[in-house]
């Protein structure tokens, strides 16, 4: 899988061998799928659980934070990781000491990564939110974020950009690959539905006690209050009530209100261009404008050449996951469409 500049493979290494915690959460996508703002989201929840547990000292329970990725750091990249040097094998990798202590602060780690799912590290109960998002709108997000970041910035046009990013020749790889690995993984699980109110999220219990809710970035943007609520639940917070989402950290939460502080969210691991805003539209369909109804065709025929269908009608036969080959099959209609 091809990387990003700022990670290596000693890094992708050593994020897939850590060694895990029960508390641990994941927050995984491929890249521009609402990463970003699912941190936003789990850490203001977990940062209101602190405040209002009653067995913690609320002087030392974060109120707030100054970034997004002070608490939800990228484990993908090198700056995170203390990598074992001269070749000294007895000393296993670690993250760098201000994430491990900002993790004891928060009481818990909480990670965003673009890692396929086979590359995580497994062991332990750990949960993982895994986002999704419409793949040519996640195509057009990418090119405008990687052709305006300094270090390794991308310096062909979208027609270009489309062609490499169809054949996986792009950091994080193929987009199919990337959604299939998750899908595949949650297949043949234990299904587990917590919400079971909720229509639009499933949680999945993994052989090795992982827990894995998926959700699409397309319900966040019609039905935010669900997709938090169900959050919050996958979560199993205990101190923080309907009202207080609803009143108090839901309107946080909308596109508008991050960008009025968008510094707290534009990631600090590279260097931005032309006073480039990271969250740029936070719309859907933005692709239907940006590509061509020749490159929507490439796209099917290369779904096709996976045999996606294939897979998802065999997943549909086994009755695996009903609600996560819902929320692909219509993802991917309403594409080729």
């Amino acid at each position: 899988m091809p990387l990003l500049s700022i990670s290596s493979p000693e890094t992708m290494q050593a994020a897939a061998t850590m060694f895990l915690q029960s508390t641990d959460v994941f927050i995984a996508s491929y890249p521009k799928s609402g990463t970003t703002w699912t941190q936003h989201i789990v850490l203001s929840l977990l940062m209101r659980e602190q405040r209002n547990d009653p067995t913690r000292s609320t002087e030392k329970a974060p109120n707030m934070y100054q970034h997004v990725s002070d608490y939800a750091p990228f484990l993908d990249i090198d700056a995170h990781w203390e990598l074992p040097k001269d070749n000294n094998h007895d000393a296993p990798p670690q993250l760098v000491s201000w994430i491990r202590d900002n993790h004891t602060t928060l009481g818990r780690r909480v990670f965003n990564t673009h890692l396929r799912f086979d590359m995580l590290p497994s062991g332990a109960a750990a949960k993982i939110i895994y986002v999704v998002r419409s793949p040519l709108d996640v195509c057009v997000s990418f090119f405008y974020h990687l052709s305006h970041q300094v270090e390794g910035r991308y310096e062909q046009d979208l027609n270009v950009f489309f062609e490499e990013w169809l054949k996986g020749e792009l950091p994080f790889g193929s987009w199919i690959d990337h959604v299939m690995s998750y899908a595949a993984g949650v297949s043949n699980a234990t299904t587990n539905d917590h919400n079971n109110n909720s229509a639009i999220t499933t949680t999945t219990i993994l052989n090795d006690g992982r827990q894995v809710l998926w959700i699409s970035y397309e319900d966040m943007v019609d039905n935010l209050e669900a997709v938090v609520q169900d959050m919050a639940q996958f979560l199993n917070l205990q101190y923080v009530t309907y009202q207080e989402i609803t009143q108090e950290l839901l309107p946080t939460f909308t596109f508008a209100a991050m960008r009025q502080d968008l510094s707290r969210f534009q990631p600090q691991s590279v260097t931005w261009k032309d006073n480039f805003s990271f969250l740029r539209k936070g719309i859907k369909g933005d692709a239907r404008q940006a590509l061509s109804e020749t490159q929507r065709a490439q796209f099917v025929q290369r779904l096709e050449e996976a045999r996606v269908g294939e897979t998802l009608d065999q997943w549909k036969l086994q009755e695996t996951n009903p609600r996560v080959y819902q929320s692909l099959t219509t993802l991917l209609s309403n594409t080729a469409n």
